[in-house]
């Protein structure tokens, strides 16, 4: 093995590192922030040094660092209801939210950076409120909503690791049939 390959001291070059590898068991058990020590964590060779006739003489290595903590929350206030019909229903039907259920307050939780450019308002988090053709059909009155971004227009989903809870798990509305237009 080469001289120095088992560590790296301060100052070492890339060379003189080996690489320590948590495994997703070893992940999954570490804590949101602060300090953390894992044991056994597997140690690979640098690419350097693959094929290098170099040989790691152990295999695992305890390993301790200081997580911090990237995740952020914010609450949202205003947050529009949107009502999403199927394009065949949209001359039917009119449903009219109630007025105390036309905004919710969204709590956001996940990546600080993710969560700062919905607050920013690049991303706008909308309500959703989707009407199949049953539930219009049934005139149902309240119905769970979903949390989703407004980009450039487009309903698009929360990004990954960002959970969104509403203050209303459900918004009341009214559905009212639309008088028939007349044939061509």
């Amino acid at each position: 093995m080469p001289s120095g390959a088992g560590g790296g001291g301060a100052g070492g070059s890339e060379a003189h590192r080996v690489i320590a590898r948590p495994t997703p068991q070893q992940l999954r058990s570490l804590p949101p922030s602060g300090a953390a020590r894992l044991q056994d964590v597997p140690l690979e060779l640098p690419e350097a040094l693959l094929g290098a006739d170099s040989t790691l003489l152990d295999r695992g290595a305890a390993v301790e660092f200081t997580i911090r903590n990237r995740n952020a929350t914010r609450d949202l206030t205003l947050v529009p209801v949107q009502v999403v019909l199927p394009p065949i229903e949209t001359e039917r039907w009119r449903v009219r939210v109630d007025e105390e259920d036309e905004f919710v307050t969204v709590s956001l939780a996940g990546p600080a950076d993710a969560l700062d450019a919905i607050a920013s308002g690049t991303d706008r988090a909308v309500a959703v409120l989707a009407l199949s053709s049953d539930d219009l059909e049934a005139m149902v009155t309240s119905k769970d909503i979903s949390v989703f971004l407004l980009r450039g227009g487009v309903v698009t989903p929360l990004p990954a690791g960002v959970q969104a809870t509403p203050s209303k798990r459900s918004v009341r509305f009214e559905v009212q049939p639309l008088p028939a237009s007349p044939g061509p």
